[in-house]
């Protein structure tokens, strides 16, 4: 290719020259077929905060749609952020919005006290059929299996502390 890159430390390189519009394009393309993407310091900055956005919105059981949150927060059009997230972790934002989402039923189911109907109104879901089968295709279990396993952890971890302390007298 003909450019001159130093490798730096931090899983980053420096250009060391200037490069045309055309060596752009091709380092482009070469880190693109290695899984790469050249990332300029606005473009950093801009994935910071759309992952917080992001992280936020589920976190926070906000209401609303995140492909209008997201620009309105941003000030950049939901493509430009859909594609630059897209370009970094090979996933959509939709699809990381799930991904967190189920997550978060994960830790309810685990540590509240709440059924799958108490869940989806928490986050806000649409209906608890389509959480239930998103969970599923996701974990690959279903919620309630999911929450028998939780019963089954403490089942072991209680019998576990009868033996020690039985064994420590």
């Amino acid at each position: 290719m003909g450019i001159n890159l130093l490798a730096l430390t931090d899983c980053s390189i420096k250009v060391m020259q200037d490069i045309s519009d055309k060596q752009i394009t091709d380092l482009q393309k070469y880190l693109l077929s290695h899984g790469l993407v050249i990332l300029d310091e606005p473009g950093s900055i801009i994935l910071d905060n759309l992952n917080n956005e992001i992280c936020q919105h589920v976190n926070n059981y906000t209401i609303g749609d995140i492909e209008s949150i997201l620009p309105k927060k941003l000030q950049k059009d939901y493509d430009y952020l859909n594609k630059l997230f897209s370009d970094v972790y090979g996933i959509s934002i939709h699809t990381k919005v799930k991904q967190i989402q189920i997550e978060k039923v994960k830790e309810l189911l685990l540590y509240e006290d709440l059924n799958l109907k108490e869940i989806t109104k928490t986050l806000h879901y649409k209906n608890t059929a389509s959480l239930a089968y998103l969970f599923k295709k996701i974990t690959g279990l279903t919620p309630a299996y999911y929450k028998k396993l939780k019963k089954q952890r403490a089942h072991v971890i209680q019998t576990y502390s009868n033996q020690a302390i039985n064994y420590q007298r």
